[in-house]
């Protein structure tokens, strides 16, 4: 799985928006075999097509290719370059909507939707609403969807952000398998955890907001999930 060297690196954008929404969107592009929805590569698509079926000679040389030529700490720190302006973004309607309590923001049918949101009613009588801040609460978060689906710009920019997130997350994991090969798991257990790892965590496409807070779902999700396999295959930092 070998990410392709467009020479992307901080000092190539900051001093320049525009800059960095075009190195953003070269790297989604240039990765976007690997990371699309439909087709993730041929490595990682290989790894969740050929395991289901048995056919993977080695699948723990996946764990092996060269991520060197774009590092994932530079992909690191371009998620959180671009995050911010979006986190400022999103926080400040929220603010203004009074939106306090965290809300989830996924997608779905293609595009950004705030989760748990209320259709409108069809029948007059249903829109008595015996709670208003209930009420209140649905019309700011409707606003909230009329904001998001105005914003196409936004919706752009919370993909690459998504895709990105998960990518660098399971590269992660990749990495975590490896240690774990290291401290002598066997291979049927670290096949389980790879593909189980890639189905989660290219399955959380979410955000969470609120006037305080904005954060990817899959932000840090490895490092969870490597805890847990750690649990429980029985591995000792220690030792």
């Amino acid at each position: 799985m070998q990410i392709q060297n467009y020479g992307v690196s901080l000092f190539d954008y900051m001093d320049s928006p525009e800059k960095g929404d075009e190195a953003l969107q070269r790297l989604v592009d240039g990765q976007n075999a690997t990371i699309s929805e439909n087709n993730i590569g041929s490595n990682l698509k290989g790894l969740s097509d050929t395991l289901k079926l048995g056919e993977v000679a080695n699948p723990l040389a996946l764990m092996e290719s060269d991520l060197s030529s774009i590092s994932l700490q530079t992909i690191n720190n371009m998620i959180g370059y671009n995050l911010r302006p979006v986190a400022d973004d999103l926080q400040q309607m929220a603010a203004r909507l009074g939106i306090t309590e965290e809300i989830t923001i996924e997608l779905q049918d293609e595009k950004w939707q705030v989760k748990g949101l209320n259709p409108e009613p069809t029948d007059p009588a249903e829109e008595v609403d015996e709670n208003p801040t209930t009420s209140q609460l649905d019309k700011n978060m409707q606003k909230l969807q009329d904001y998001l689906d105005r914003n196409q710009g936004l919706q752009n920019k919370l993909d690459q952000l998504n895709k990105l997130s998960e990518f660098y997350e399971f590269a992660q994991t990749q990495n975590n398998a490896a240690a774990l090969k290291e401290a002598d798991v066997g291979e049927e257990s670290l096949v389980s955890f790879l593909s189980s790892s890639r189905e989660y965590l290219y399955g959380l496409n979410s955000f969470s907001l609120s006037e305080d807070n904005f954060a990817i779902t899959s932000r840090g999700a490895a490092e969870l999930l490597y805890e847990q396999a750690k649990e429980n295959f029985g591995v000792d930092d220690k030792e």
